[in-house]
């Protein structure tokens, strides 16, 4: 009888435990999004310790950066090399405004920052393309 209680009682918290990650998809991953305006100049502001000044004008240049980018993804819908071209052109003007605004030594660390954020991205896509290349096959197997 102890036995068939003991399996019970394991059975019951191992389907209560599955339930529950089950409820959270990301459990254990970070959500994937980008962090929002406030988050990213708090971030960029510990790094490059700018000024308050800097940190106003460099959250105008980012709000407007994404108010645009916002309205080219909505306008080229679906032509992908027409919104790579426009999306190069403001990331080329937003990094502009940015180098007018920073002294030399910021915008190296700020380029740095950048370079390290692109390559820990392309890490990241091409992990997830070998994981999700598996032929069919479950790749927990």
């Amino acid at each position: 009888m102890k036995k068939v209680l003991t399996i019970c009682l394991i059975a019951m918290i191992t389907s209560v435990s599955s339930f529950t990650y089950a409820q959270n998809p990301q459990h254990g991953r970070r959500s994937g999004r980008m962090m929002d305006s406030k988050q990213q100049i708090e971030r960029l502001s510990n790094k490059l310790y700018l000024t308050d000044e800097q940190k106003k004008e460099f959250e105008s240049i980012n709000n407007e950066f994404f108010t645009k980018m916002r309205a080219e993804r909505n306008t080229n819908q679906g032509d992908r090399e027409k919104m790579r071209e426009s999306m190069q052109a403001l990331m080329n003007e937003r990094d502009a405004r940015i180098k007018s605004l920073l002294t030399d030594e910021q915008y190296k660390q700020y380029v740095a920052n950048q370079e390290q954020m692109r390559n820990r991205n392309k890490k990241n896509a091409n992990y997830n393309d070998k994981r999700n290349n598996n032929n069919g096959e479950c790749p927990c197997w």
